[in-house]
């Protein structure tokens, strides 16, 4: 058999064996869907995707929760800002046990603190207030407005003839920034000067 023979003959080989390796191709490839050809792996898939949903729905439940939480504590020290004059001791207890006790925001932290300094004031155990102010003088954040910290802590210092320190406080920049009643405020500067003519004449005498 010469080679023009041979090549004419391999020509019909060579395509059925291209059909058969095609053929058997294709029956080798599975079409059932991903999920059914790897149930491992989907199930992996699947239980990443509950847990990242799951997350999801317990972060925003959380933040909402806590949200409500610090609002709530947030109102206590409203309702008792009111009425400190009535019962400070009260007051002071239940900002103590009700809310400074149960991690309040850093703000709400703050006023509670600033109520308590004014029941401490109301019942003239001024040692106490001046530390509980102090204190929230080495918390209160930087670029706050200072006005609902100096100015209810230069009255009370006046009132515990302690004049000069009240004059101190009330004469450092932005001492009244944020407190909205300015009659309130040049009546405390107006105690503070009585109080510091008062003293000088008592000295001169």
């Amino acid at each position: 058999m010469d080679e023009l023979e041979l090549m004419s003959d391999a020509g019909p080989v060579a395509q059925s064996i291209a059909t058969s390796v095609a053929t058997a191709a294709a029956s080798s490839v599975d079409a059932r869907p991903w999920r059914l050809r790897r149930p491992v792996l989907a199930g992996f898939v699947l239980y990443g995707a509950l847990v990242l949903v799951l997350a999801t729905i317990g972060w925003f439940w959380v933040r909402e929760h806590e949200r409500g939480r610090q609002d709530g504590l947030l109102t206590k020290v409203h309702g008792q800002s009111g009425i400190f004059a009535l019962d400070p001791d009260r007051t002071i207890r239940v900002l103590n046990e009700e809310v400074l006790s149960q991690r309040p925001s850093d703000d709400t932290r703050r006023r509670a603190l600033l109520v308590i300094a004014a029941a401490h004031d109301s019942a003239r155990r001024y040692d106490e207030a001046d530390r509980t102010y102090e204190v929230v003088r080495l918390e209160w954040p930087a670029g706050l407005p200072s006005g609902p910290l100096y100015v209810p802590w230069a009255n009370m210092l006046v009132t515990a003839g302690r004049a000069v320190r009240a004059g101190e406080l009330l004469s450092k920049s932005g001492a009244t920034a944020g407190w909205d009643d300015a009659a309130e405020v040049d009546a405390v500067r107006a105690r503070v000067a009585k109080a510091l003519d008062a003293s000088s004449a008592a000295g001169t005498r």
